[in-house]
Protein backbone atom coordinates (compact mmCIF):
# COMPACT_ATOMS: atom_id res chain seq x y z
CA UNK A 1 0.00 0.00 0.00
CA UNK A 2 1.22 3.47 -0.76
CA UNK A 3 2.43 5.37 2.28
CA UNK A 4 0.14 8.24 1.34
CA UNK A 5 -3.02 6.11 1.03
CA UNK A 6 -3.94 7.25 4.53
CA UNK A 7 -3.44 10.88 3.50
CA UNK A 8 -5.72 10.54 0.48
CA UNK A 9 -8.35 8.77 2.59
CA UNK A 10 -8.27 11.51 5.22
CA UNK A 11 -8.92 14.14 2.54
CA UNK A 12 -12.21 12.45 1.67
CA UNK A 13 -13.16 11.87 5.30
CA UNK A 14 -12.29 8.17 5.65
CA UNK A 15 -10.36 7.17 8.75
CA UNK A 16 -9.87 3.47 7.95
CA UNK A 17 -10.57 1.24 4.94
CA UNK A 18 -13.16 -1.54 4.80
CA UNK A 19 -12.46 -5.17 3.87
CA UNK A 20 -13.53 -4.66 0.25
CA UNK A 21 -10.94 -1.95 -0.23
CA UNK A 22 -7.99 -3.66 1.45
CA UNK A 23 -8.63 -6.87 -0.51
CA UNK A 24 -8.69 -4.97 -3.80
CA UNK A 25 -5.54 -3.03 -2.92
CA UNK A 26 -3.67 -6.28 -2.24
CA UNK A 27 -4.83 -7.82 -5.53
CA UNK A 28 -4.42 -4.73 -7.74
CA UNK A 29 -0.68 -5.04 -8.59
CA UNK A 30 -1.23 -8.27 -10.53
CA UNK A 31 -1.50 -8.00 -14.30
CA UNK A 32 -4.53 -9.38 -16.13
CA UNK A 33 -8.20 -9.11 -15.28
CA UNK A 34 -9.47 -8.25 -11.80
CA UNK A 35 -13.18 -8.28 -10.96
CA UNK A 36 -14.65 -6.75 -7.80
CA UNK A 37 -18.17 -7.85 -6.90
CA UNK A 38 -19.43 -6.06 -3.82
CA UNK A 39 -22.70 -4.61 -2.47
CA UNK A 40 -23.67 -1.03 -3.11
CA UNK A 41 -22.29 1.29 -0.47
CA UNK A 42 -19.25 -0.90 0.19
CA UNK A 43 -16.63 1.57 -1.06
CA UNK A 44 -15.85 0.26 -4.55
CA UNK A 45 -14.88 3.70 -5.85
CA UNK A 46 -12.15 4.16 -3.26
CA UNK A 47 -11.14 0.51 -3.74
CA UNK A 48 -10.03 1.12 -7.33
CA UNK A 49 -9.20 4.83 -7.09
CA UNK A 50 -6.15 4.58 -4.84
CA UNK A 51 -4.31 1.84 -6.79
CA UNK A 52 -5.21 3.75 -9.96
CA UNK A 53 -3.43 6.79 -8.53
CA UNK A 54 -0.43 4.59 -7.73
CA UNK A 55 -0.37 3.27 -11.29
CA UNK A 56 -0.14 6.72 -12.88
CA UNK A 57 3.20 8.44 -13.45
CA UNK A 58 2.44 12.08 -12.60
CA UNK A 59 5.61 13.23 -14.40
CA UNK A 60 4.42 11.86 -17.76
CA UNK A 61 1.86 13.95 -19.71
CA UNK A 62 0.37 10.96 -21.54
CA UNK A 63 -3.03 9.36 -20.96
CA UNK A 64 -2.38 6.33 -18.76
CA UNK A 65 -5.71 5.25 -17.20
CA UNK A 66 -9.34 5.26 -18.35
CA UNK A 67 -12.38 4.69 -16.13
CA UNK A 68 -15.65 3.90 -17.94
CA UNK A 69 -18.96 4.54 -16.16
CA UNK A 70 -22.55 3.92 -17.31
CA UNK A 71 -23.78 7.45 -16.48
CA UNK A 72 -22.43 10.96 -16.77
CA UNK A 73 -23.17 11.66 -13.08
CA UNK A 74 -20.98 8.76 -12.00
CA UNK A 75 -18.14 10.00 -14.22
CA UNK A 76 -18.41 13.45 -12.63
CA UNK A 77 -18.59 11.93 -9.16
CA UNK A 78 -15.39 9.96 -9.71
CA UNK A 79 -13.66 13.10 -10.96
CA UNK A 80 -14.77 14.92 -7.83
CA UNK A 81 -13.35 12.16 -5.61
CA UNK A 82 -9.91 12.25 -7.22
CA UNK A 83 -9.88 16.04 -7.02
CA UNK A 84 -10.82 15.95 -3.33
CA UNK A 85 -7.86 13.64 -2.75
CA UNK A 86 -5.62 16.47 -4.05
CA UNK A 87 -3.39 14.23 -6.14
CA UNK A 88 -0.87 15.63 -8.67
CA UNK A 89 -2.72 13.77 -11.45
CA UNK A 90 -4.41 15.64 -14.31
CA UNK A 91 -7.89 14.19 -14.86
CA UNK A 92 -11.07 15.04 -16.74
CA UNK A 93 -14.66 13.75 -17.11
CA UNK A 94 -16.08 13.22 -20.61
CA UNK A 95 -19.80 12.62 -21.08
CA UNK A 96 -22.99 13.69 -22.82
CA UNK A 97 -24.94 16.81 -21.96
CA UNK A 98 -22.35 19.09 -23.56
CA UNK A 99 -20.75 19.28 -26.97
CA UNK A 100 -17.89 17.07 -28.09
CA UNK A 101 -16.18 20.21 -29.47
CA UNK A 102 -16.15 21.81 -26.02
CA UNK A 103 -14.48 18.74 -24.55
CA UNK A 104 -11.99 18.63 -27.44
CA UNK A 105 -10.89 22.16 -26.59
CA UNK A 106 -10.36 21.08 -22.98
CA UNK A 107 -8.27 18.08 -24.07
CA UNK A 108 -6.16 20.23 -26.43
CA UNK A 109 -5.50 22.83 -23.77
CA UNK A 110 -3.72 20.63 -21.24
CA UNK A 111 -2.24 17.15 -20.73
CA UNK A 112 -4.60 14.53 -19.30
CA UNK A 113 -3.40 11.42 -17.47
CA UNK A 114 -6.73 9.94 -16.30
CA UNK A 115 -10.11 10.06 -18.03
CA UNK A 116 -13.51 9.25 -16.49
CA UNK A 117 -16.01 8.76 -19.32
CA UNK A 118 -19.24 7.24 -20.49
CA UNK A 119 -18.78 4.60 -23.22
CA UNK A 120 -20.41 6.52 -26.06
CA UNK A 121 -18.57 9.78 -25.43
CA UNK A 122 -15.22 8.04 -24.98
CA UNK A 123 -15.75 6.25 -28.30
CA UNK A 124 -16.48 9.61 -29.96
CA UNK A 125 -13.13 11.03 -28.82
CA UNK A 126 -11.14 7.93 -29.73
CA UNK A 127 -12.62 7.91 -33.24
CA UNK A 128 -12.09 11.65 -33.68
CA UNK A 129 -8.46 11.40 -32.55
CA UNK A 130 -8.89 13.90 -29.70
CA UNK A 131 -7.79 11.06 -27.41
CA UNK A 132 -5.26 8.32 -28.10
CA UNK A 133 -5.52 5.00 -26.30
CA UNK A 134 -2.02 3.89 -27.31
CA UNK A 135 -0.43 4.82 -23.97
CA UNK A 136 -3.22 3.56 -21.69
CA UNK A 137 -2.04 0.78 -19.40
CA UNK A 138 -5.01 0.53 -17.01
CA UNK A 139 -8.69 0.27 -17.96
CA UNK A 140 -11.46 0.29 -15.33
CA UNK A 141 -15.10 -0.46 -16.18
CA UNK A 142 -17.22 0.58 -13.22
CA UNK A 143 -20.74 -0.88 -12.91
CA UNK A 144 -19.91 -3.01 -15.93
CA UNK A 145 -23.21 -4.90 -15.81
CA UNK A 146 -25.13 -1.63 -16.17
CA UNK A 147 -22.92 -0.56 -19.07
CA UNK A 148 -23.91 -3.77 -20.84
CA UNK A 149 -27.61 -3.53 -19.96
CA UNK A 150 -27.69 -0.02 -21.46
CA UNK A 151 -26.56 -1.48 -24.78
CA UNK A 152 -22.92 -0.38 -24.74
CA UNK A 153 -21.45 -3.81 -25.59
CA UNK A 154 -20.22 -2.77 -29.06
CA UNK A 155 -18.73 0.48 -27.73
CA UNK A 156 -16.92 -1.46 -24.99
CA UNK A 157 -15.44 -3.80 -27.56
CA UNK A 158 -14.28 -0.82 -29.64
CA UNK A 159 -12.72 0.82 -26.59
CA UNK A 160 -10.83 -2.32 -25.57
CA UNK A 161 -9.49 -2.61 -29.14
CA UNK A 162 -8.34 1.04 -28.94
CA UNK A 163 -6.13 0.47 -25.88
CA UNK A 164 -3.75 -2.28 -27.05
CA UNK A 165 -1.15 -1.64 -24.34
CA UNK A 166 -3.53 -2.27 -21.43
CA UNK A 167 -2.06 -4.80 -19.04
CA UNK A 168 -4.67 -4.48 -16.28
CA UNK A 169 -8.46 -4.52 -16.76
CA UNK A 170 -10.62 -3.98 -13.66
CA UNK A 171 -14.36 -4.59 -13.57
CA UNK A 172 -16.65 -3.64 -10.68
CA UNK A 173 -20.31 -4.38 -10.01
CA UNK A 174 -22.83 -4.94 -7.24
CA UNK A 175 -24.39 -7.84 -9.15
CA UNK A 176 -22.93 -10.99 -10.65
CA UNK A 177 -22.92 -11.48 -14.42
CA UNK A 178 -22.37 -14.78 -16.23
CA UNK A 179 -20.65 -15.46 -18.49
CA UNK A 180 -17.77 -12.99 -18.62
CA UNK A 181 -18.45 -10.41 -21.39
CA UNK A 182 -16.77 -11.31 -24.68
CA UNK A 183 -14.70 -8.13 -24.84
CA UNK A 184 -13.28 -8.83 -21.37
CA UNK A 185 -12.51 -12.48 -22.05
CA UNK A 186 -10.67 -11.53 -25.24
CA UNK A 187 -8.72 -8.73 -23.56
CA UNK A 188 -7.44 -10.76 -20.62
CA UNK A 189 -6.91 -14.51 -20.47
CA UNK A 190 -6.34 -14.61 -16.71
CA UNK A 191 -8.97 -13.35 -14.25
CA UNK A 192 -9.04 -12.98 -10.49
CA UNK A 193 -12.36 -12.34 -8.76
CA UNK A 194 -13.04 -10.76 -5.39
CA UNK A 195 -16.62 -11.66 -4.49
CA UNK A 196 -18.15 -9.88 -1.51
CA UNK A 197 -21.76 -10.30 -2.59
CA UNK A 198 -22.54 -12.57 0.36
CA UNK A 199 -22.26 -9.38 2.39
CA UNK A 200 -25.35 -8.16 0.51
CA UNK A 201 -27.50 -10.18 2.91
CA UNK A 202 -25.93 -8.34 5.82
CA UNK A 203 -26.64 -5.00 4.11
CA UNK A 204 -30.27 -5.95 3.48
CA UNK A 205 -30.45 -7.10 7.08
CA UNK A 206 -29.90 -3.48 8.16
CA UNK A 207 -32.98 -2.44 6.21
CA UNK A 208 -36.57 -2.59 7.42
CA UNK A 209 -38.53 -3.57 4.31
CA UNK A 210 -42.29 -3.07 4.21
CA UNK A 211 -44.76 -3.53 1.39
CA UNK A 212 -47.82 -1.27 1.34
CA UNK A 213 -50.85 -2.62 -0.51
CA UNK A 214 -52.43 0.19 -2.51
CA UNK A 215 -54.59 0.71 -5.58
CA UNK A 216 -52.79 2.37 -8.50
CA UNK A 217 -54.99 5.47 -8.42
CA UNK A 218 -54.21 6.01 -4.73
CA UNK A 219 -50.42 5.92 -5.04
CA UNK A 220 -49.82 9.67 -5.19
CA UNK A 221 -51.95 10.39 -2.14
CA UNK A 222 -50.18 7.59 -0.27
CA UNK A 223 -46.74 9.02 -1.07
CA UNK A 224 -47.86 12.40 0.24
CA UNK A 225 -49.01 10.82 3.50
CA UNK A 226 -45.92 8.62 3.80
CA UNK A 227 -43.54 11.56 3.35
CA UNK A 228 -45.42 13.43 6.08
CA UNK A 229 -44.72 10.58 8.50
CA UNK A 230 -41.00 10.67 7.60
CA UNK A 231 -40.87 14.36 8.57
CA UNK A 232 -37.39 15.83 8.02
CA UNK A 233 -35.65 12.62 6.86
CA UNK A 234 -34.34 12.32 3.32
CA UNK A 235 -36.00 9.86 0.93
CA UNK A 236 -35.47 8.57 -2.60
CA UNK A 237 -38.63 7.68 -4.53
CA UNK A 238 -38.06 5.34 -7.49
CA UNK A 239 -40.47 5.26 -10.43
CA UNK A 240 -40.49 3.28 -13.65
CA UNK A 241 -40.94 6.03 -16.25
CA UNK A 242 -39.81 9.62 -16.81
CA UNK A 243 -43.39 10.79 -17.28
CA UNK A 244 -44.32 9.28 -13.90
CA UNK A 245 -41.42 11.13 -12.29
CA UNK A 246 -42.53 14.46 -13.76
CA UNK A 247 -46.15 13.89 -12.75
CA UNK A 248 -45.32 12.85 -9.18
CA UNK A 249 -42.88 15.75 -8.82
CA UNK A 250 -45.56 18.28 -9.83
CA UNK A 251 -48.07 16.69 -7.44
CA UNK A 252 -45.75 16.69 -4.41
CA UNK A 253 -44.46 20.18 -5.21
CA UNK A 254 -48.04 21.44 -5.18
CA UNK A 255 -48.55 19.78 -1.81
CA UNK A 256 -45.65 21.78 -0.40
CA UNK A 257 -43.01 19.06 -0.22
CA UNK A 258 -39.30 19.80 -0.54
CA UNK A 259 -38.70 17.75 -3.68
CA UNK A 260 -36.58 17.51 -6.84
CA UNK A 261 -36.85 15.35 -9.94
CA UNK A 262 -34.02 13.39 -11.60
CA UNK A 263 -34.11 11.36 -14.80
CA UNK A 264 -32.38 11.05 -18.18
CA UNK A 265 -34.81 13.32 -20.01
CA UNK A 266 -33.76 16.42 -18.09
CA UNK A 267 -31.13 18.91 -19.22
CA UNK A 268 -27.70 18.28 -17.73
CA UNK A 269 -27.75 21.45 -15.62
CA UNK A 270 -31.08 20.51 -14.06
CA UNK A 271 -29.86 16.98 -13.33
CA UNK A 272 -26.76 18.36 -11.65
CA UNK A 273 -28.67 20.91 -9.58
CA UNK A 274 -31.11 18.18 -8.45
CA UNK A 275 -28.25 15.96 -7.29
CA UNK A 276 -26.55 18.85 -5.51
CA UNK A 277 -29.79 19.94 -3.82
CA UNK A 278 -30.30 16.43 -2.48
CA UNK A 279 -26.68 15.85 -1.52
CA UNK A 280 -26.49 19.22 0.28
CA UNK A 281 -29.75 18.57 2.19
CA UNK A 282 -31.40 21.51 0.41
CA UNK A 283 -34.25 19.16 -0.44
CA UNK A 284 -35.68 16.18 1.41
CA UNK A 285 -37.07 14.04 -1.43
CA UNK A 286 -35.70 13.10 -4.82
CA UNK A 287 -37.97 11.37 -7.34
CA UNK A 288 -35.97 9.41 -9.87
CA UNK A 289 -35.94 6.64 -12.42
CA UNK A 290 -33.43 3.81 -12.14
CA UNK A 291 -30.83 6.27 -13.42
CA UNK A 292 -30.47 7.22 -9.74
CA UNK A 293 -29.97 3.63 -8.58
CA UNK A 294 -26.34 3.25 -9.62
CA UNK A 295 -23.17 4.62 -8.13
CA UNK A 296 -24.53 7.87 -6.71
CA UNK A 297 -23.27 8.44 -3.19
CA UNK A 298 -25.60 10.09 -0.68
CA UNK A 299 -24.80 10.13 3.02
CA UNK A 300 -28.17 10.72 4.64
CA UNK A 301 -30.83 8.69 2.80
CA UNK A 302 -33.12 7.33 5.52
CA UNK A 303 -35.70 5.74 3.21
CA UNK A 304 -35.98 4.27 -0.26
CA UNK A 305 -39.53 4.15 -1.62
CA UNK A 306 -40.41 1.96 -4.62
CA UNK A 307 -43.35 3.88 -6.10
CA UNK A 308 -43.24 1.45 -9.03
CA UNK A 309 -42.04 -2.10 -8.43
CA UNK A 310 -38.49 -2.88 -9.63
CA UNK A 311 -38.28 -4.93 -12.82
CA UNK A 312 -35.58 -7.30 -11.56
CA UNK A 313 -33.75 -8.40 -8.43
CA UNK A 314 -30.74 -6.40 -9.63
CA UNK A 315 -32.84 -3.23 -9.86
CA UNK A 316 -34.19 -3.87 -6.36
CA UNK A 317 -30.66 -4.35 -5.00
CA UNK A 318 -29.30 -1.18 -6.59
CA UNK A 319 -32.26 0.96 -5.60
CA UNK A 320 -32.10 -0.19 -1.98
CA UNK A 321 -28.35 0.34 -2.00
CA UNK A 322 -28.85 4.10 -1.79
CA UNK A 323 -29.73 3.63 1.91
CA UNK A 324 -28.06 1.64 4.73
CA UNK A 325 -24.67 2.47 3.26
CA UNK A 326 -21.61 1.25 5.14
CA UNK A 327 -22.87 0.59 8.70
CA UNK A 328 -26.02 2.75 8.61
CA UNK A 329 -29.58 1.46 8.81
CA UNK A 330 -32.43 2.30 6.45
CA UNK A 331 -36.10 1.84 5.69
CA UNK A 332 -37.49 0.50 2.41
CA UNK A 333 -41.11 0.80 1.29
CA UNK A 334 -42.68 -0.93 -1.71
CA UNK A 335 -46.00 0.38 -2.97
CA UNK A 336 -47.58 -2.84 -4.18
CA UNK A 337 -50.72 -2.88 -6.31
CA UNK A 338 -52.82 -6.09 -6.41
CA UNK A 339 -51.26 -7.12 -9.74
CA UNK A 340 -47.73 -6.67 -8.40
CA UNK A 341 -48.03 -8.58 -5.13
CA UNK A 342 -47.03 -11.89 -6.72
CA UNK A 343 -44.72 -10.40 -9.35
CA UNK A 344 -42.51 -7.91 -7.53
CA UNK A 345 -38.79 -8.57 -8.04
CA UNK A 346 -37.80 -8.80 -4.38
CA UNK A 347 -35.46 -11.74 -3.69
CA UNK A 348 -37.06 -12.76 -0.37
CA UNK A 349 -40.41 -12.54 1.43
CA UNK A 350 -41.45 -9.26 3.03
CA UNK A 351 -44.48 -8.23 5.03
CA UNK A 352 -47.22 -6.30 3.28
CA UNK A 353 -49.56 -4.04 5.20
CA UNK A 354 -52.67 -2.20 4.04
CA UNK A 355 -52.26 1.53 3.53
CA UNK A 356 -54.62 2.15 6.43
CA UNK A 357 -52.04 0.62 8.79
CA UNK A 358 -49.47 3.34 8.12
CA UNK A 359 -48.64 5.50 11.13
CA UNK A 360 -50.61 8.70 11.34
CA UNK A 361 -48.67 11.81 10.24
CA UNK A 362 -47.76 14.32 12.95
CA UNK A 363 -50.46 16.77 13.96
CA UNK A 364 -48.96 19.36 11.61
CA UNK A 365 -50.11 18.41 8.11
CA UNK A 366 -47.67 20.72 6.30
CA UNK A 367 -44.49 19.05 5.00
CA UNK A 368 -41.24 19.81 6.80
CA UNK A 369 -38.83 22.18 5.03
CA UNK A 370 -35.30 21.04 4.22
CA UNK A 371 -32.62 22.22 6.67
CA UNK A 372 -30.76 24.11 3.95
CA UNK A 373 -31.78 26.41 1.12
CA UNK A 374 -30.00 26.61 -2.23
CA UNK A 375 -28.53 29.86 -3.53
CA UNK A 376 -27.35 30.63 -7.06
CA UNK A 377 -24.30 32.89 -7.38
CA UNK A 378 -23.49 34.31 -10.82
CA UNK A 379 -19.76 33.62 -10.70
CA UNK A 380 -17.72 30.46 -11.10
CA UNK A 381 -14.49 28.84 -12.22
CA UNK A 382 -13.99 31.22 -15.13
CA UNK A 383 -13.90 34.04 -12.58
CA UNK A 384 -11.27 32.15 -10.52
CA UNK A 385 -13.75 31.88 -7.63
CA UNK A 386 -13.02 29.23 -4.99
CA UNK A 387 -15.14 27.71 -2.23
CA UNK A 388 -13.17 29.71 0.31
CA UNK A 389 -13.98 32.90 -1.59
CA UNK A 390 -17.70 32.14 -1.39
CA UNK A 391 -17.66 31.28 2.31
CA UNK A 392 -15.80 34.51 3.01
CA UNK A 393 -18.18 36.48 0.80
CA UNK A 394 -21.30 35.33 2.67
CA UNK A 395 -19.70 35.69 6.08
CA UNK A 396 -18.55 39.21 5.26
CA UNK A 397 -21.50 40.57 3.29
CA UNK A 398 -24.37 38.81 5.07
CA UNK A 399 -22.75 38.50 8.51
CA UNK A 400 -23.16 34.71 8.50
CA UNK A 401 -21.18 32.35 10.66
CA UNK A 402 -19.07 29.87 8.65
CA UNK A 403 -21.15 26.93 9.89
CA UNK A 404 -24.26 28.46 8.29
CA UNK A 405 -22.76 27.71 4.86
CA UNK A 406 -23.03 24.09 3.75
CA UNK A 407 -21.89 22.35 0.56
CA UNK A 408 -20.70 24.42 -2.39
CA UNK A 409 -20.48 23.42 -6.06
CA UNK A 410 -18.64 25.66 -8.51
CA UNK A 411 -19.43 25.42 -12.23
CA UNK A 412 -17.81 27.31 -15.09
CA UNK A 413 -20.05 30.38 -14.94
CA UNK A 414 -21.99 30.03 -11.68
CA UNK A 415 -21.93 28.49 -8.22
CA UNK A 416 -24.47 26.71 -6.01
CA UNK A 417 -24.26 27.36 -2.28
CA UNK A 418 -26.26 25.60 0.43
CA UNK A 419 -27.09 27.92 3.33
CA UNK A 420 -29.03 27.07 6.47
CA UNK A 421 -32.65 27.84 5.67
CA UNK A 422 -33.21 30.42 8.39
CA UNK A 423 -30.40 32.53 6.90
CA UNK A 424 -31.62 32.47 3.28
CA UNK A 425 -33.60 35.78 3.34
CA UNK A 426 -30.72 37.61 5.03
CA UNK A 427 -28.16 36.15 2.63
CA UNK A 428 -30.13 37.25 -0.43
CA UNK A 429 -30.91 40.74 0.89
CA UNK A 430 -27.36 41.52 1.95
CA UNK A 431 -25.24 39.58 -0.55
CA UNK A 432 -27.07 40.18 -3.85
CA UNK A 433 -25.08 42.72 -5.85
CA UNK A 434 -21.98 42.27 -3.69
CA UNK A 435 -18.50 41.54 -5.01
CA UNK A 436 -16.51 38.32 -5.07
CA UNK A 437 -12.92 38.90 -6.18
CA UNK A 438 -13.88 42.40 -7.33
CA UNK A 439 -16.64 40.98 -9.54
CA UNK A 440 -20.24 41.99 -8.87
CA UNK A 441 -22.48 38.93 -8.55
CA UNK A 442 -26.19 38.22 -8.41
CA UNK A 443 -27.46 36.04 -5.57
CA UNK A 444 -30.91 34.47 -5.61
CA UNK A 445 -32.65 31.32 -4.48
CA UNK A 446 -33.40 28.39 -6.76
CA UNK A 447 -36.20 27.07 -4.56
Amino acid sequence: MLSNYALYLSRIGISSPVATQTAFWEASPREGGLMLLAPTGSGKTVAFMLPLIEAVDASSPTLQAVVITPTRELARQHLQVIKQMQTPIASVALHGGRSVAEEQRTLQGRPVQVVFATPGRLTDHLRAGSLSGETVRLLVIDEFDKCLSLGFHDEMGDIVASVPAVSRLWLTSATELHPLPRFAARAMTEWYTLNFLEAQREVLGRMEITGIAVEEKQKKALIHRLLLTLEDKQSLVFVGQRATADDLYAYLKAKGHSVVCYHGGLAQERRQSALFAFRSKSTLTMICTDLGARGLDFEHVASVIHYDAPESQEDFTHRCGRTARFDATGTVYLLVTPSEISETAVPFPFRTIPATNLPEPPSATSPQPAPYGLLYVSGGKRDKISKGDLVGFFCRSADLQADAVGLIEIAADHSLVAVKREWIPTAITRADGGKVKKRKVRVFTLQ
